[in-house]
């Protein structure tokens, strides 16, 4: 294992704690997590990144009940389980990832539709946008727009939520309407503790942008 896996899946372990003083639970910030999937995300080599995404997995399921079950843990466990699909899938393994998720998702939801700035939205948008559809999963492009709508009214001006729709439009054949969504995300200011995922996502932005343009 190198001295960079080591230290990272170190911080990692360490990051998901908490402590109690007179019984109280502290759970660890939802931004310091999402920070952590960052730097998994963007500046992990991609042949490590599923270690490091089951260690913190791992991490996440000491954490006190209280914290996971609040929707911006169960938001963070989605993140997590998405990306690694999207690094390995295998047919019906995934169906049954796929499914997990969604769940994740629906309750997330269902206790606080505003969490993250609507980001489980934009996230059940994802999973409708990109899932296979009927019979096998659960894609579907009307509740994919539909998700997407709703994470955009919680954060008109995030990057995130304008990327995904955007490309979601373009890859529907509506350039016009993509390149209005992009271009806001690439406007999106950047907030504090977003910094790597901020930049990361900024790339994506541009990539899909240069598409649009040729």
């Amino acid at each position: 294992m190198t001295r960079f896996l080591a230290f990272a899946l170190f911080s990692l372990i360490s990051t998901v704690c908490w402590s109690a003083k007179d019984n109280a639970v502290v759970c660890t910030a939802p931004g310091e997590l999402e920070a952590n999937w960052a730097k998994i995300r963007y500046q992990t080599p991609a042949n490590q990144r599923m270690d490091m995404y089951e260690t913190m997995l791992r991490s996440l399921d000491k954490a006190p009940q209280q914290c996971l079950a609040t929707a911006e843990y169960l938001i963070i466990e989605a993140m997590i389980r998405g990306s690694m699909i999207k690094l390995k899938s295998s047919s019906f393994s995934t169906l049954k990832k796929i499914n997990k998720i969604q769940k994740l998702l629906d309750q997330a939801i269902n206790k606080n539709p505003a969490a993250m700035d609507g980001l489980g939205w934009t996230l059940l948008g994802l999973l409708f946008d990109k899932s296979p559809g009927w019979p096998l999963s659960i894609g579907h492009d009307d509740k994919a727009e539909n998700a997407y709508k709703k994470g955009l009214e919680y954060n008109p001006d995030g990057i995130d939520t304008n990327y995904y729709f955007g490309d979601f439009l373009r890859r529907k054949d509506l350039p016009l309407q993509a390149q209005r969504y992009l271009l806001i995300a690439s406007q999106a200011k950047q907030r504090a503790g977003r910094e790597i995922a901020h930049q990361g996502r900024l790339k994506d932005v541009q990539r899909v942008l240069l598409k649009l343009s040729q």
